[in-house]
């Protein structure tokens, strides 16, 4: 093979291969509008906030395929082959294209009790749109993504949807609890109650949120649209049933079958793949379906013992996930797969989010000693 010549700084890309990953020449940085409005108010006691909070980005940095085609368009309908007459394959470019929309209604409302106890709450009503994910939002959220889906021109439009890390739902509460028992409290100031039940604080974190969403993935190769993603029909409503996969029964099979309801997320017949006989896109848009949303109690107990001026010991039982609910993973997306469609198959940390559990219960004892 020869040595290609370098000395321009340009290498010709031969026939007959994918280019793989560039960046365009004029690189036109992207950015992010960032605005909000907030209002406070104190009413005794309590301490109310309430704050419209968005964002718009421009040019974001977008993975898509500047090598895609049409519908049935096929290799010699790719972008680049009038260019040079040549059948390069897909070519992925980091541009920056792609736009983004986030606002939100976001309020929090707090107690303040005796001593240092406190209880509040957090709640946040919001809305994200954009064209792609990148990568790592796109496999921490259990979608699919990391790159633009319909990158022909003409098709472009179609990418605007919902976010893959889209709530629309996000509730917190919060508190922090000082048991009223023991010197400086209201009860047992001192003897053996105040000894026993004095100095414990009990502190909590509930979480619900809303299931992010995903696109039904639908087969039809017959489109003949290189670069391109192909997703379902929908055919019917859509049913959330709500089932999270087969139950592991030692010895037995742990399969969902297509007719069994009980072990399905949502009805799977409600997609079907496009019928070879028509050469189009499906009619499923982009993050049409959401998945589970995720319920989670973390909390502790804790007691400090002092010992003169100077020392202090503090002993502590956490626990994370005191409910053990399991955070459950998006079902299967491909309709072409019947024995995984619409069944849950993971929990969300087996799918690798960040540090996060699979809602399983953790817990843990420490002891502290200050000096």
């Amino acid at each position: 093979m020869a040595t290609p010549d370098v000395s321009s700084g340009l290498i010709p890309v031969p026939n007959n291969v994918g280019p793989g990953n560039t960046i365009p020449f004029d690189f036109k940085r992207g950015y992010i509008h960032s605005y909000n409005v907030s209002l406070q108010r104190e009413l005794g006691r309590i301490v109310g906030e309430a704050a419209y909070v968005g964002n718009r980005g421009v040019r974001l940095l977008t993975n898509e395929n500047i090598n895609s085609a049409s519908i049935n368009g096929g290799n010699a309908g790719r972008l680049l082959f009038p260019v040079a007459n040549k059948n390069w394959g897909d070519t992925n470019c980091l541009c920056p294209d792609g736009p983004s929309w986030y606002n939100s209604l976001q309020t929090k409302a707090t107690l303040r009790m005796h001593g240092r106890s406190a209880i509040g709450a957090v709640y946040t009503f919001s809305r994200a749109i954009n064209w792609t994910d990148n990568e790592e939002e796109a496999t921490a959220f259990g979608g699919q993504g990391g790159f633009l889906f319909w990158p022909y021109p003409a098709y472009r439009n179609r990418n605007k949807a919902l976010a893959t890390y889209d709530r629309t739902h996000n509730l917190a509460l919060y508190g922090a609890y000082e048991l009223p028992f023991g010197a400086k409290q209201k009860w047992a100031k001192s003897g053996v109650l105040s000894a026993i039940a004095g100095g414990w604080q009990v502190n909590w974190l509930l979480s619900k949120l809303s299931g992010t969403p995903f696109t039904i993935a639908g087969g039809g190769t017959q489109v003949n649209a290189p670069g391109n993603f192909q997703s379902a029909d929908q055919v019917g409503p859509l049913k959330i049933i709500g089932g999270t996969g087969p139950a592991p029964v030692i010895g037995a099979s742990t399969s969902c079958p297509p007719t069994d309801m009980s072990c399905h997320y949502f009805d799977p017949t409600a997609f079907a793949a496009v019928p070879a006989s028509q050469i189009r896109f499906g009619s499923v848009g982009r993050n049409s379906v959401r998945g589970p949303g995720l319920f989670n109690l973390d909390a502790s107990i804790s007691r400090d013992f002092r010992f003169g001026e100077r020392l202090k010991i503090q002993i502590k039982a956490e626990m994370f996930g005191a409910t053990n609910t399991p955070h459950y993973n998006n079902p299967g997306l491909d309709v072409t797969n019947a024995n995984t469609f619409g069944v849950i198959t993971s929990t969300l940390n087996s799918a690798g989010r960040g540090s996060g559990t699979g809602g399983e219960r953790q817990s843990f004892f420490s002891a502290r000693v200050n000096f």
